[in-house]
């Protein structure tokens, strides 16, 4: 491209694959910019319609691009989405996610409500109760992959959101160097990552730096579709969200590749 990267601004793309590691269940895209002292993060619903992705076979969720052509397809899915390439990508998969936060001690969390939920064919059993908390690795994962929200998806998006909110002031409320160079070791052993460690060991340090009120979640505007329960994005919306929050040049991006005016119920 040759359009003009504002200085000091990266682009991350960090994900979480679900139990199989086919499909991406967390799709976040990360902006951390040195100069401003800021993370912002927006969340992309695992059900996005996915334009690139609509083949013969019919139209797809944007956490089925993994699965179906790698990190290279979700980072084209994810381009017409935001309107640019990320510079970075990040693969947690449930393993790793546990090992992280076991590694900093678990996490101490409000679980907003009861949470039963029991799939045997998955081996998958929830049960956690209402209250503050210190969740294990495995119970944080539990609390992640839990869908059984009034709002469906976006009550998990919500849920998550307060999670790595929390995760992230506790990880912050440290402010030790040497404990950053320690996590951001941790996190390069168990993860996929096209990022060097020496770069990943840059981001924690500059994170480190951060107040909790420096980091901003943002999630993809959209709705769902009538009866797919697909999350169909709002073009003009998306557009000024990125362009105000999470673009990575100076000059505004013009157009995304979304779905059409019809397409998106006239939005």
């Amino acid at each position: 491209d040759n359009l003009e990267r504002i200085s000091g601004r990266s682009t991350v793309l960090l994900c979480g694959t679900d139990e199989d590691g086919m499909r991406t269940d967390t799709i976040l895209l990360l902006t951390l910019d040195r100069n401003e002292g800021s993370i912002r993060l927006l969340s992309i619903p695992r059900d996005t319609y996915s334009k690139a992705n609509n083949r013969s076979n019919g139209l797809k969720h944007i956490n089925l691009a993994y699965g179906h052509g790698g990190i290279d397809q979700l980072k084209e899915e994810l381009f017409n989405l935001v309107g640019y390439q990320v510079d970075r990508y990040v693969i947690v998969d449930m393993n790793a996610f546990v090992k992280i936060i076991n590694y900093i001690g678990g996490v101490t969390f409000n679980v907003p409500q009861n949470m039963n939920y029991d799939d045997p064919t998955q081996d998958l059993h929830i049960h956690l109760k209402k209250g503050e908390q210190t969740l294990s690795g495995i119970d944080a994962l539990k609390l992640m992959r839990f869908r059984s929200y009034a709002s469906a998806d976006i009550g998990r998006i919500s849920v998550r959101h307060d999670f790595l909110k929390v995760l992230a002031s506790q990880l912050l409320s440290t402010k030790n160097v040497t404990r950053a160079v320690e996590i951001a070791g941790t996190v390069y052993d168990n993860v996929q990552t096209d990022m060097p460690l020496e770069d990943l060991t840059w981001f924690a340090k500059q994170a480190i730096e951060l107040k909790n009120e420096d980091i901003a979640f943002y999630m993809l505007p959209g709705g769902p579709a009538k009866d797919s329960g697909m999350w169909i994005p709002y073009p003009k919306a998306s557009l000024e969200m990125i362009n105000t929050y999470m673009n990575p040049y100076n000059q505004d991006i013009q157009h995304l590749e979304m779905v059409s005016r019809s397409e998106n119920q006239g939005k």
